[in-house]
């Protein structure tokens, strides 16, 4: 059995929240990060939609088949749009390469952030 922890700070309140998905009691991916994101809080980021990115950006992000984003794909994709520099650290195949190059190609095309 696989068990997937991820560990989120949220910078505000200055705590931490753990969420654990076991991927056994999903059929699919899609079916995990579907529960996650119906386990979300209220006012939580639960897509890609919420992070700011362009209309173009998003339609390949779902041709692509991702539902919801990490954790690390959630803190730092906002705060790159909003100009700020970022260094993140995350577990390899979370995200992060991407994390960093959609902000980018967005500013670059004048799609995104400000």
């Amino acid at each position: 059995m696989t068990t997937e922890k991820d560990t989120e700070a949220e910078t505000d309140s200055g705590t931490e929240t753990e969420t654990e998905t076991d991927s056994d009691d999903f059929e699919d991916e899609d079916d995990a990060q579907a529960a996650k994101a119906a386990a979300a809080k209220p006012g939580e980021i639960i897509g890609f939609e919420d992070l700011g990115l362009g209309e173009e950006s998003l339609k390949l992000i779902r041709e692509a088949g991702y539902l919801v984003p990490t954790p690390i794909q959630e803190q730092a994709i906002p705060a790159i749009l909003d100009g700020y520099d970022v260094i993140g650290s995350a577990q390899t195949g979370t995200g992060k390469t991407a994390t960093f190059t959609l902000p980018v190609v967005e500013q670059l095309t004048g799609r995104g952030g400000t």
